[in-house]
C-alpha cells in the first residue's frame, strides 16, 4: 500500500483545502470512494437503466455514480470560478494554479484507471464556461499544456468504443501481468 503525501507545509490543519494535499493523494481518494460505489453496482443495473421508468429505484447504485459524477463535475467547476475578487491579475493567477491542479488530479486519474473520475473532471475542466476563458488557457505553463494535451487524446480514443475497450484492455494487462 503506497503511503500518502504529505499535507502542504503552510496548510491550516484548522481549516484544510483540497489544494492542501497532493494531486495524487486526491486523485487516490477519489479512486476509494468510486470503487465504493462501483463495488455496489449490479449488472441488471446496467442492463436496464435506460429500460425502466424509476431509475433511481430500479438502479440505485448506477443512479448514485451518475449523480456522483455530475457533482464531481459540478463542484470542480465551482472550485475553478470561485473566489473571484474583481482584481484580474489576482484572478488570473488563482485560475491557472486552479485549473492546473485539476488537470493535475485528471492526469493521475487516468493513470489510476479511475475513468468516473477522469471523466467528471476532463468534462468539467473542458466545459465552454472554462473553455470561454481562452485567453487564460494560453497563460497555462506548458508542461500543463502538455498534459491537457494527452488527457484530449485519451478522451478522444475513449469517445469510441474501439477506443474505450482498448483503454480497459490495457488496464486488465497490467492487473494480469502484477498478480
Amino acid at each position: 500500500i503506497p503511503k500518502p503525501f504529505p499535507i502542504s507545509a503552510s496548510a491550516d490543519l484548522k481549516h484544510l483545502k483540497v489544494y492542501d494535499f497532493h494531486h495524487e493523494e486526491v486523485a487516490r481518494q477519489m479512486c476509494l470512494l468510486d470503487f465504493q460505489l462501483f463495488f455496489t453496482l449490479q449488472p441488471r443495473e446496467l442492463l436496464n437503466y435506460d429500460k425502466v421508468e424509476n431509475q433511481s429505484r430500479a438502479c440505485p447504485a448506477l443512479s448514485k455514480m451518475l449523480r456522483n459524477s455530475q457533482i464531481l463535475q459540478d463542484w470542480v467547476l465551482y472550485e475553478v470560478f470561485c473566489k473571484v475578487t474583481g482584481d484580474e491579475e489576482h484572478d488570473t493567477e488563482v485560475f491557472l494554479e486552479k485549473l492546473t491542479f485539476f488537470v493535475e488530479i485528471c492526469n493521475s486519474c487516468f493513470q489510476l484507471s479511475n475513468f468516473q473520475a477522469f471523466f467528471s473532471i476532463f468534462q468539467a475542466i473542458s466545459s465552454p464556461e472554462v473553455r470561454e476563458r481562452g485567453d487564460l488557457w494560453k497563460s497555462l505553463d506548458t508542461a500543463t499544456k502538455g498534459k491537457l494535451t494527452a488527457l484530449e487524446k485519451h478522451m478522444e480514443n475513449m469517445e469510441s468504443l474501439e477506443g474505450f475497450r482498448s483503454s480497459i484492455s490495457k488496464v486488465g494487462e497490467r492487473f494480469s501481468s502484477a498478480g
